[in-house]
Formats: C-alpha cells, structure tokens, sequence
C-alpha cells in the first residue's frame, strides 16, 4: 500500500513539474525512505501504466518527463 503511495507522489511531481526531473531530484520527495532503485522501477511501472494514453512518461538526457505521444501531437 504504502508503494503505491510512493509511486503516486513520484507520478504528481512529475506531472505538475515545468522541467524534466533527474532522480536525483526525485530522490528528494523521500529522503531516505526509499532508494533509487525503488525510485527507477517505479518510473518503469509508470510507463507501462500510461502505455495506452495519449501522453508518455520518457526518460531524456536531462531526466524524467511526461510528453504528448507523438500520436497525439497533431492535436
């Protein structure tokens, strides 16, 4: 239960964030509580439950972001 807690904060923040997010900076919603691993597969899990939405959640040189697909981009 408390995972799924875990991964909904990770998914808010990005969500809402203006730029992409290092996991370094996701590190920081936790502090010590989980680590980054946790973190990485939770971002994994993420884009499999996003797979069949007009947005994605891609990992760029910068971090972590959710984009449009580019399905969707002519819209």
């Amino acid at each position: 239960m408390i995972e799924n807690h875990y991964k909904q904060v990770l998914e808010t923040a990005l969500l809402c964030s203006p730029e992409p997010l290092s996991i370094n900076e996701l590190s920081r919603l936790y502090g010590d509580e989980v680590t980054p691993e946790n973190i990485i597969t939770w971002l994994h899990e993420l884009q499999g439950d996003w797979s069949e939405k007009g947005m994605e959640l891609v990992h760029i040189a910068t971090g972590w972001r959710f984009q449009s697909r580019l399905s969707m981009r002519e819209y």
